[in-house]
């Protein structure tokens, strides 16, 4: 009885795997896989098996989406000569790009605003659909707004469509845009002369 309790233990062992090698990928996005998966399945404590497999293919593929490829294909294999070893190959197949940006205010926005904010956008149609894209828009949209006097407006992601037929996505970003900042009364030191301040400053209250 012991030696058969010794003998399941070796295999079960054997089975437990403890290196882990991604092909197809560039550097970056396989430093965001490996993370992935020794936070998510902690392989060092784990059997090789039909439920392991899914698993890091599921997490392989949650990893890679960030980057904009949503159709990648994945297959995942032991090394022949050590078996302990996991090879996961990965092609990535077409980049997913973004086919329309959709400003959704929850206050009617000035015209002069949103014309700003919508040749923002634009500038992204076809852009890669990834995190990097998604939150560079979002931070060229705020800036936009911030130079219109929008000094207190929120934007935020919205919903996220993707079409992985066409490797298209469709983005909506919530737009907040709040009250313009507006300069109020203008005093000036005592003594000092309103022409001169007019001559170097180019502003007046109410201005923006």
């Amino acid at each position: 009885m012991y030696s058969y309790l010794r003998y399941i233990i070796i295999i079960l062992c054997s089975l437990s795997f403890a290196g882990l090698e991604i092909t197809g990928v560039p550097s970056h996005i396989k430093k965001n896989i490996e993370q992935r998966i020794n936070y998510k399945i902690r392989p060092k404590y784990l059997t090789y098996n039909e439920q392991l497999l899914d698993q890091l293919t599921r997490e392989t593929i949650e990893a890679i989406k960030p980057y904009g490829y949503f159709n990648p294909s994945v297959s995942i294999s032991s090394d022949i000569e050590s078996p302990s070893n996991i090879i996961i190959n990965i092609s990535l197949n077409q980049l997913t790009h973004l086919k329309h940006i959709h400003l959704e205010y929850t206050t009617p926005p000035t015209s002069d605003l949103n014309d700003s904010l919508q040749q923002v956008v634009s500038s992204y149609d076809f852009s890669a659909f990834s995190t990097e894209n998604i939150n560079d828009i979002i931070d060229a949209v705020k800036f936009s707004a911030y130079q219109a006097g929008y000094y207190d407006i929120l934007i935020s992601r919205g919903s996220t469509v993707v079409n992985k037929a066409t490797n298209s996505a469709s983005l909506t970003i919530m737009v907040t845009p709040n009250d313009m900042n507006r300069f109020g009364e203008i005093i000036l030191p005592k003594g000092a002369s309103p022409k001169c301040f007019k001559r170097y400053h180019n502003i007046a209250s109410g201005d923006k």
